[in-house]
């Protein structure tokens, strides 16, 4: 798989968390389109290949049945993602939900409609020769985190738990490519989910460290990442919203359903590659691929305020502040597997 190599990381100390969760440009090449339309009542929605349930959605034609024509505009930043959609860029977007809070934080205002994950499948990738026995051994280590703020505060959290000062392991802020990062030396270890792991194992001689500490640290039924709308969309065309949020959560239904290489096919076109051609540059991946589930529950707010309580506790926002004003009647709706 081809990617670009990351720029030196940045240092993050618990000070630098909250720089992880607002803040982020807008610079050329964040958005790219992918099927570009003309029509007029477009809905320009923010998408990553961890929006699985949109890809699903896309794939099966389910925007088209629900009326809705969709225009999915490539991203590379969650916080960034949802900084666009609060000023307008885009219509609806894909994002980590604590980048959301952030912007809410900051006075800026997008409403959350529908989840998209609640479990991950993010692992810690050593690089090749490093001694590790248990988190005690990442004292002093350089570990590789996205800008997304949830890994930041998860890593934190998850080293605490394992009885270890967070403010002596080095957490730097990594982007596309960071496995190449970890394989010159740059960094040690890298919280990332495939293929970049598998690729970091399977390729540069890195090893699986430890797993995803999301899953030990976030509250029983919080979202990991969600979708949202302009405030100024949603006021102005509530019943495309509303239809919006039901083929999302109709596409979370058919990935959850789907086969491993059903999977790979609708996430193959965001990924750069055919599946072809993603399992001659990684032999193995499509069967091996541990793809991020599609949330099927609705938004749970209790759990997602303590988690927001927590981030703001420990640093990851600028304040603490109550979401409910900004979550839409659509988002506690579950999927329904029928």
């Amino acid at each position: 798989m081809s990617l670009k190599p990351s720029s030196p990381p940045a240092s993050l100390s618990r000070r630098g968390l909250i720089s992880a969760a607002i803040g982020l440009p807008l610079a050329g090449g964040l958005l790219s389109a992918c099927g570009s339309k003309t029509a007029s009542d477009k809905i320009r929605f923010g998408h990553s290949a961890a929006a699985v349930g949109a890809s699903a959605a896309m794939d099966a034609g389910v925007f088209a049945r629900h009326g809705l024509e969709v225009e999915f505009i490539q991203i590379t930043s969650g916080p960034a993602a949802v900084a666009a959609t609060v000023g307008g860029a885009l219509d609806f977007t894909f994002g980590d939900f604590l980048g959301w809070a952030a912007a809410l934080c900051n006075g800026f205002k997008a409403e959350l409609v529908a989840p998209a994950n609640d479990t991950g499948n993010l692992v810690f990738v050593g690089r090749r020769g490093l001694t590790y026995r248990s988190p005690a051994d990442l004292v002093g280590k350089r570990v590789g985190v996205s800008p997304a703020p949830m890994f930041s505060l998860s890593t934190r959290l998850w080293l605490t738990q394992q009885g270890v000062d967070p403010d002596r392991v080095n957490l730097v802020l990594v982007g596309p490519g960071a496995e190449n990062a970890l394989k010159r030396g740059d960094i040690d270890a890298l919280l990332t989910f495939d293929p970049v792991s598998y690729r970091a194992v399977s390729q540069l001689g890195g090893r699986v460290l430890a797993g995803d500490p999301t899953t030990a640290v976030m509250p029983k039924g919080a979202s990991r990442a969600c979708y949202y709308a302009n405030a100024d969309y949603l006021a102005a065309k509530p019943d495309v919203v509303e239809r919006m949020a039901a083929a999302l959560r109709e596409g979370a239904v058919l990935f959850h359903k789907a086969s491993k290489q059903d999977k790979a096919r609708i996430l193959a076109p965001y990924l750069g590659q055919t599946v072809d051609q993603m399992d001659k540059a990684l032999p193995g991946l499509v069967e091996a691929f541990v793809h991020t589930p599609a949330q099927l529950t609705g938004f749970d707010l209790a759990a997602n305020q303590t988690w927001v309580d927590t981030a703001a506790r420990e640093g990851a926002l600028p304040r603490d502040i109550d979401i409910s004003p900004y979550v839409y009647r659509t988002a506690a709706t579950p999927a329904v597997i029928a």
